[in-house]
Formats: structure tokens, sequence, C-alpha cells
């Protein structure tokens, strides 16, 4: 069975790290990766993507920039808040 690995990312530069360096690294037969620019559209939209994404059994990962949030925990906060509603089972960050 193909599972379907989803990158939402802010914009062209981690379009380009997914492209250059995560896909040579995990794309085999047994995944497919795409990517979907999140920056810009309206969260109701992610969430929405979201929700197809577990109904598909599929995997995503979030790929943020801190931006003017003091630290990781922050910028982690924020993001479940947007994302509200939607159950996050596991949120990583480094």
């Amino acid at each position: 069975m193909i599972r379907r690995l989803f990158f939402l990312i802010e914009g062209n530069e981690d379009e380009d790290f997914i492209t250059r360096i995560i896909v040579p690294i995990i794309q085999n037969e047994r995944y497919t990766i795409k990517t979907w620019k999140y920056a810009g559209k309206p969260w109701k939209k992610t969430r929405s993507l979201l929700k197809t994404i577990r109904k598909m059994n599929g995997c995503c990962f979030f790929l943020r920039d801190l931006d003017d949030e003091p630290c990781v925990v922050e910028s982690r906060k924020k993001l479940r808040t947007s994302l509200a509603r939607i159950t996050i089972s596991v949120m990583w960050s480094s």
C-alpha cells in the first residue's frame, strides 16, 4: 500500500528544501510525497486538507518559521490555536 506524506509549507524555500533534501531521502515505492503551501490561504482550507489527510490515513508535517515567536514552544502553541478542532496526535518540533 502506498502511503501519502504531505508537507505543509510556507513558501518556495521550504518547497526547495523538501524537493532537494527530503524527497531523495524518504521517497520510495511505498511513499508519495506532496507539498501544499498553506501561507496566505485561509485556515479553513488547511483544516479541510488535514481532515482529508486523516480520512485517507495519510501523514503530514508542518514546516514553519519561528517568525516573531520567541521559541519553538510558542510557535507550536500558535499553530495549534490556528488549527483548532483538528485532532493532532503528535506535534514534534526541533
